[in-house]
C-alpha cells in the first residue's frame, strides 16, 4: 500500500526511491549508458479557484469570487510559511552550504511552516534545497526568476529564457515539494500600477509582458508538468486574470488570487488596519539584526549609530530607518537621550516587527472564518547579510524575535483575540488539525502589571470542527475606564494532546501603560536529558518579582537557540529549554546569559 507524503504538521513524508537505467540493446549483452536515482514522494495537490458562494454563500461580500487555496490528499490547508531568498549572495557558496541550508529550513519546520515561496528575484536554489524541503514536509511555492521589471522579448533573449524554463522544471518536477509555478514576481501589478511609468505605451508592454509569460513560459511548464498550475505573475487574480486578458484591472482585488500587502505608515499591531485577502503570498515589516550578529561585519563602535555611514548603507529601503522608527514610537517609549539608545532602537525594531507580523498573521489566520483566507506567507523567512531588512533569521543563523513569534502564532491550535474598533474582543479557535477540537475550555484573565495574580477569571466552552478558523465569542473589555492598567491572557485548556500557546490583548500601546516595574530577575541552569537534535539541551529557570514584557534572552557568544523568547512573564517561575551543538556545561551557559525586557 502507498504511503502518502504530507505537507509539514499534517503527516509523515514518507519517500521511494526511483531508479532508471538506460542501457543499449544488440547483439553483445545489454550496457549501462547512464541511470539516475532520485526520491519521489506520492501526494495529490490541487490550487483550487471555483465560486467563494459554494463556501460563503451568494448573499455575503465575500462569497464574490473565487477562492484561491491548496487542496492536498484530498484536504483543504491553510498555508503558514515565509519567503526565501538566496541565503548567502554568491550563488556558488549558496549551492554548497549545506549547514545553512539545512540550519534555515529546519528552523522553518520548527515553526510550523508548511509552504517557502522562493522568490523570483533570487536564484533557482540547489538540488540539495528541494531534496531536503522533501524530506521535511515543506511546500514550495516556486517563482521563476523574472522580478520587478519590464523584461526583453528578442529571439535571444527569448531562446535562453525557453531554455530556462525547459532546465529547471525537468529538473524539479519530481519532488513531491513543488506546489505550484509562477511566471514572475510582481510585474502584473507593476505594469497595471505604472511603477516603470509605462503607462503611455501599455498596450505594447502588455503585449510583450503576454509573449514572454504567456505565449513562451506556459506551454513549456504545462507540457512538462501538466499536473501543477502554472500561475502567470505574483500577486494577481490567478484564473480571473487569465480571463481579463492576463492584466487584471485591479490585481489586488481581495476576492481573487493572492496579494502582496505593505502598510508602514498605520498602527500595525491593530488587526482590524489589515485587508482581506485569498492568500497572502507577500507582506513584511523591517527590522534590524542583533549587536552579536553585527559585530561579524564591523567592530567599529562608532558604527552602531543609526547616522553612522556604516548604518546609512547597509539600509536599503527607500525611506531609511523613518519607518521602523515611527512604528516603534507608536507603541514603545525610546528616548533618543538614552547612552544605550541604538542598543535598545535594535531590541524595540525587533519587538516592533515581530508583534507587527504576529498581528497580520493572525488576522489572517482569523479571517480563513469568514473570508475564506487560505495562506500566510510573510516576507521574509532568512537574510543575505547583516543588515537592516525584513528577515526572521539574521545571517548567520540566528532567530530574530519575529522567528520565536512564528513558533506561536503558526501554532496547529491558536486562541487568536481581537480588539474590535468598538472595544470589544472577539476571540477565535484556530484548529489546524484534521480532527476536530470538542469541549474545550478558553480562560481569559485580566492582569494589573504590577501583579501576578489575575483580577478577573472566566471560562468558555469551545469546540472547533477540523481544518478550520471559528469566532468562540465576544466579550466587552473589561475595567474599559482602567485600561492603561490592564491586559488581558487567553489560554486554551483541552485534554492532554491538544496545547495552544498563551496569547495576550494590550488594550493600550505599551508606552501608555501604568503599573510596570523594573523587575529583579534570577537566572540558573540546569542540563536536561531531552532531546535536542544532535546537540545538548539545558534547562533556564527565571524567577522573578513582577510581570516582564518581552522578555529577551541572549547566549552571546554560544550558538543555539530557546525553546521560547521575547515573551510575556506573568507568573513569578518560568522555565525555558536552551539547545546548543557547542560542548558546554551548565555554568558556562548561565554565564553567558544575559537578557533585556520592555521598561517605560
Amino acid at each position: 500500500m502507498i504511503r502518502e507524503w504530507w505537507p509539514n504538521g499534517y503527516g509523515s513524508q514518507h519517500l521511494y526511491n526511483l531508479l532508471v537505467y538506460f542501457t543499449t540493446h544488440g547483439d553483445r549483452s545489454d550496457r549501462e549508458i547512464s541511470h539516475k536515482h532520485v526520491k519521489i514522494g506520492f501526494r495529490t495537490i490541487e490550487l483550487v479557484e471555483q465560486k467563494a458562494s459554494l463556501i460563503l454563500g451568494n448573499d455575503t461580500l465575500a462569497g464574490q469570487g473565487l477562492t484561491f487555496y491548496f487542496k492536498v490528499n484530498g484536504h483543504p490547508l491553510f498555508m503558514k510559511g515565509s519567503n526565501w531568498i538566496p541565503s548567502n549572495v554568491l550563488p556558488e557558496i549558496n549551492e554548497n552550504d549545506k549547514i545553512r541550508i539545512d540550519n534555515l529550513l529546519t528552523a522553518a519546520r520548527d515553526t510550523h511552516m508548511a509552504m517557502l515561496r522562493v522568490w523570483g528575484g533570487g536564484v533557482y536554489e540547489s538540488d540539495y534545497f528541494y531534496r531536503r524541503c522533501d524530506e521535511l514536509g515543506i511546500l514550495i511555492w516556486q517563482d521563476f526568476m523574472f522580478a520587478c521589471a519590464m523584461y526583453p522579448v528578442d529571439l535571444e533573449f527569448l531562446d535562453n529564457v525557453r531554455a530556462e524554463i525547459q532546465h529547471n522544471v525537468l529538473r524539479l518536477q519530481h519532488h513531491p515539494s513543488i506546489a505550484v509555478w509562477a511566471g514572475n514576481n510582481e510585474n502584473e501589478v507593476a505594469l497595471r500600477g505604472n511603477w516603470y511609468s509605462t503607462q503611455a505605451q501599455f498596450e505594447k508592454y502588455k503585449a510583450e509582458y503576454i509573449r514572454l509569460y504567456v505565449d513562451n513560459i506556459k506551454p513549456i511548464v504545462e507540457s512538462i508538468d501538466p499536473t501543477r498550475r502554472y500561475l502567470i505573475s505574483s500577486p494577481s487574480n490567478g484564473r480571473k486574470s487569465e480571463e481579463d486578458g492576463y492584466i487584471a484591472k485591479n490585481p489586488y482585488d481581495p476576492h481573487f488570487g493572492d496579494t502582496h500587502y505593505y502598510n508602514y505608515l498605520a498602527d500595525n499591531w491593530n488587526l482590524n488596519i489589515y485587508p482581506q485577502t485569498r492568500f497572502a503570498s507577500e507582506y513584511g515589516f523591517q527590522s534590524l539584526p542583533s549587536l552579536k550578529t553585527m559585530k561579524t561585519a564591523t567592530n567599529k563602535t562608532s558604527d552602531y549609530r543609526i547616522d553612522s555611514d556604516y548604518s546609512k548603507h547597509r539600509q536599503h529601503s527607500p525611506n531609511g530607518y523613518s519607518f521602523i522608527e515611527s512604528q516603534i514610537n507608536r507603541h514603545l517609549k525610546l528616548n533618543k537621550d538614552d547612552p544605550k539608545y541604538f542598543e535598545k532602537f535594535v531590541y524595540y525594531s525587533q519587538i516592533s516587527q515581530a508583534m507587527s507580523i504576529k498581528a497580520e498573521t493572525e488576522f489572517y489566520r482569523q479571517s480563513q472564518a469568514d473570508w475564506y483566507t487560505m495562506g500566510a506567507l510573510y516576507w521574509q523567512l532568512n537574510d543575505v547579510w547583516q543588515a537592516p531588512s525584513w528577515s526572521g533569521i539574521e545571517y548567520g543563523g540566528k532567530w530574530k524575535m519575529l522567528h520565536y513569534f512564528a513558533k506561536s502564532f503558526f501554532a496547529p491550535v491558536l486562541v487568536s483575540p481581537r480588539l474590535t474598533l468598538t472595544e470589544n474582543v472577539d476571540v477565535y479557535l484556530i484548529n489546524d488539525r484534521i480532527v476536530a477540537i470538542i469541549n474545550a475550555n478558553i480562560t481569559v484573565e485580566m492582569f494589573k502589571w504590577n501583579s501576578f495574580t489575575p483580577i478577573k477569571s472566566q471560562s468558555y466552552l469551545a469546540n472547533a470542527k477540523p481544518l478550520s478558523s471559528e469566532k468562540q465569542f465576544t466579550i466587552d473589555l473589561w475595567d474599559a475606564d482602567k485600561k492603561d492598567e490592564i491586559f488581558l491572557r487567553f489560554a486554551l485548556q483541552a485534554d492532554g494532546v491538544i496545547s495552544s500557546p498563551q496569547n495576550y490583548i494590550f488594550p493600550v500601546p505599551l508606552k501608555n501603560a501604568k503599573g510596570l516595574r523594573t523587575p529583579n530577575i534570577k537566572v540558573d541552569v540546569s542540563e536536561t536529558t531531552t532531546v535536542c537534535g544532535n546537540g545538548t539541551s539545558f534547562t533556564v529557570n527565571l524567577n522573578v518579582d513582577t510581570i516582564v514584557p518581552f522578555l529577551w534572552l541572549e547566549a552571546n557568544s554560544i550558538d543555539g537557540h530557546f525553546h521560547d523568547n521575547g515573551f510575556i512573564i506573568t507568573e513569578p517561575k518560568t522555565k525555558v529549554h536552551f539547545c546548543t551543538k557547542e560542548k558546554i556545561n551548565a555554568q558556562q551557559l548561565k554565564r553567558g546569559i544575559t537578557y533585556k525586557y520592555y521598561e517605560n
